[in-house]
């Protein structure tokens, strides 16, 4: 099952920051919050929970921030949820981040400001 959760599908964020999940309860919150809290507000945050099965799907479904989409799917393996993440993404630019992560708050900012300046750079 998938399930979509965003207020305006219209804007082009100039960043996806995609999150692949699968049994992370401890760390996903953390992590979105990382990424709703950067210094760059135009972004979208898209989370694919990648067939968990501990409390992951739940602490998602608790976030609510326009910025943030929650694709829920059958486990298919991070590689899969890579590709199917940044296939869905709508950012002109696409950020990964591990579950147990958490972003630095100028992430974002530096690395975009750094693709724009350096064309010849594909990423980050």
């Amino acid at each position: 099952m998938i399930t979509n959760f965003i207020v305006d599908d219209t804007a082009t964020p100039v960043v996806t920051a995609i999150i692949t999940v699968f049994n992370e309860e401890t760390w996903i919150r953390s992590s979105v919050e990382s990424l709703l809290t950067q210094s760059l507000s135009d972004i979208e945050i898209l989370v694919l929970n990648d067939g968990s099965t501990d409390g992951t799907a739940a602490i998602l479904n608790s976030i609510v921030d326009s910025r943030l989409r929650v694709i829920h799917c059958d486990r298919m393996g991070r590689a899969s949820a890579l590709a199917k993440a940044v296939r869905m993404a709508r950012g002109r630019y696409v950020a990964n981040l591990d579950a147990d992560d958490d972003a630095y708050p100028d992430r974002l900012r530096d690395q975009i400001a750094f693709l724009e300046a350096n064309p010849d750079h594909g990423w980050v």
